[in-house]
């Protein structure tokens, strides 16, 4: 069905329209807070303090759980419209209905997805570049860890497989006599 013939149809379709513009645009206010969020969070990596660091993780699940919501509502107002317009709710996404609705509701449609796009992906580059952070820094724990041990157990000896045997060592930096 490329055009609404009958005038309550296409009122009940642009109020569909109406409402998945809503949900976009909350959408994108959610984002917005998640960006801010991992941004924040970045800061908070660099001097970490347990309580920012468990503040900023709450801040983070609350605007997933918002996203989540916000993404049910938009796919059951993206089923809704697809019945209405008698196309296969499967495929379809914001780009197709950008072919069926009318002017106003397609480019705020265009709008919202032209905010969306660069937005969720200033989101997962902000998220990529704090999991690097703490990959490195876990890293670089480890092989402190490692080096403190390597002084605390200095003596090895291989077993018969060819792997390094750990002796017990005295578990002190600093032996005194006297």
């Amino acid at each position: 069905m490329d055009t609404i013939n009958d005038v309550t149809d296409e009122a009940a379709v642009a109020d569909l329209f109406e409402g998945l513009v809503g949900v976009l645009r909350k959408e994108i206010e959610v984002y917005g807070e998640l960006l801010s969020a991992v941004r924040q969070e970045r800061a908070i990596l660099i001097r970490p303090a347990v309580d920012k660091i468990q503040e900023s993780n709450a801040r983070k699940e609350t605007c997933v759980l918002k996203a989540k919501m916000l993404e049910e509502v938009r796919l059951k107002g993206l089923r809704k419209i697809a019945g209405a317009l008698g196309i296969d709710p499967a495929g379809i996404n914001i780009s197709l209905l950008l072919n069926y609705a009318g002017y106003r509701h397609r480019d705020e449609l265009r709008d919202c997805q032209l905010m969306l796009r660069p937005l969720l992906e200033e989101v997962r580059k902000a998220n990529e570049a704090n999991r690097l952070f703490l990959e490195s820094s876990i890293g670089s724990v480890e092989g402190s860890i490692r080096f403190i041990q390597s002084i605390l157990y200095p003596g090895t000896t291989y077993l018969d497989s060819g792997e390094m045997k750990r002796q017990a060592g005295s578990g002190s930096f600093l032996r005194t006599e006297g």
